[in-house]
């Protein structure tokens, strides 16, 4: 699992309304909440390991929204850092490898990710059950991952999946893999992915 912090940079509340982020929130009756003011270091975790532990929180969250049961396994070495489950059907499950950045890295309505040859191997084979990437794209502000308020938790800023079966072998210690935006992770396309897996279709 691999986690990137780039410079610090104000965002937009307008970046949540991305295809793969939250929907805009009418002011109306909810008001944009602050961020946290609390400095992300005030317990002593590096930075790394708060991406880890947002971009695992952000991915469950959709899951449980969905229905859907989230796992993790007790070692990675497969290139697996979380497996969901559905309890229909055969029982679809899905697992993934959670990348997280907050680097700039879309471009043409893809976000171009450096990924290491390992876990590029290890998504591509065909196996029984569906493997895909995950990209959580965080505020390049660490302050701005998260906002609250009375009524209102706000996570940001959005997930993306990829699926890496039957691509070409790589003969390079990594690999940039573009990652459409026109493929968020979110309730209803984890949804519909689970279904398809269900139906024992590729995705």
């Amino acid at each position: 699992m691999a986690y990137r912090k780039s410079s610090r940079s104000r965002l937009q509340n307008s970046e949540l309304q991305g295809t793969g982020g939250l929907r805009s929130i009418p002011s109306a009756r909810y008001p944009f909440p602050a961020p946290t003011k609390l400095g992300g270091d005030a317990g002593g975790m590096p930075v790394t390991a708060r991406m880890e532990c947002f971009s695992r929180a952000f991915v469950q969250a959709i899951c449980a929204r969905a229905g859907y049961q989230y796992n993790i396994p007790s070692s990675d070495f497969d290139s697996i850092d979380g497996e969901i489950e559905g309890r229909y059907g055969v029982r679809p499950s899905v697992g993934f490898q959670l990348k997280a950045t907050s680097q700039d890295l879309v471009c043409k309505g893809n976000i171009h990710f450096s990924l290491p040859a390992k876990n590029y191997d290890d998504l591509r084979i065909d196996t029984l059950r569906p493997r895909i990437l995950l990209v959580v794209l965080l505020p390049k502000e660490e302050e701005d991952w998260l906002h609250f308020a009375p009524n209102l938790l706000v996570m940001r800023r959005g997930a993306y999946w990829l699926s890496l079966r039957g691509k070409m072998p790589i003969t390079t210690n990594s690999v940039t893999v573009k990652v459409p935006l026109s493929q968020p992770f979110n309730p209803d396309t984890l949804d519909a992915m689970m279904r398809k897996v269900d139906r024992r279709e590729p995705l």
